[in-house]
């Protein structure tokens, strides 16, 4: 079983509804070379979630997330705004980035509300068209992301006060 995270272990799967996500409003504006967004959307904790209980040595009983939870317990609203550019007006070529703006909520069952994120996403992709009537396309390139924690966790149950979440990645996309 997963330990510490969301989600069950690979060997053991059920199926169940994750957090409802709804994008009330979303803004765009097309150019010839250009795209760009607006958008504002949120994650209502609707996915399984419970809370366990646990005993330790020191400090006795202590509340924790079930290891199998698929969803986070609390409310999380989003504010996004994305352009992509292409360098032909066959957009053949793109460059996209994207920018979200996380508030969270107080999670459900604990004094607890997870710290405010910052997240970062780009992607460089070009098509290759695979027949003459370019109806068959194959797209490849690369896309990266970067998600910071910019607020402490608050609340009597918060752990990492001090302790500000990140993580970022690479690779590419076919």
């Amino acid at each position: 079983k997963t330990i510490g995270g969301s989600g069950i272990g690979f060997q053991e799967s059920e199926w169940a509804m994750g957090d409802l996500y709804v994008e009330p409003f979303q803004f765009g504006l097309t150019k010839n070379h250009w795209d760009f967004a607006l958008s504002f959307s949120f994650y209502a904790p609707t996915g399984k979630y419970n809370i366990d209980s646990v005993t330790l040595p020191a400090s006795g009983k202590v509340k924790i997330t079930a290891p199998d939870n698929i969803g986070l317990g609390y409310w999380t609203n989003q504010f996004q705004g994305a352009v992509s550019w292409y360098p032909w007006t066959d957009q053949r070529m793109a460059i996209a980035t994207a920018i979200t703006y996380e508030v969270n909520g107080n999670q459900k069952g604990f004094n607890l509300t997870p710290g405010q994120n910052i997240s970062f996403n780009w992607g460089v992709s070009q098509f290759l068209p695979l027949n003459k009537k370019e109806s068959w396309q194959l797209t490849m390139g690369i896309t990266g992301y970067g998600s910071w924690q910019v607020t402490a966790d608050k609340g009597a149950d918060a752990s990492n006060t001090n302790q500000y979440k990140r993580v970022q990645g690479a690779g590419i996309q076919l």
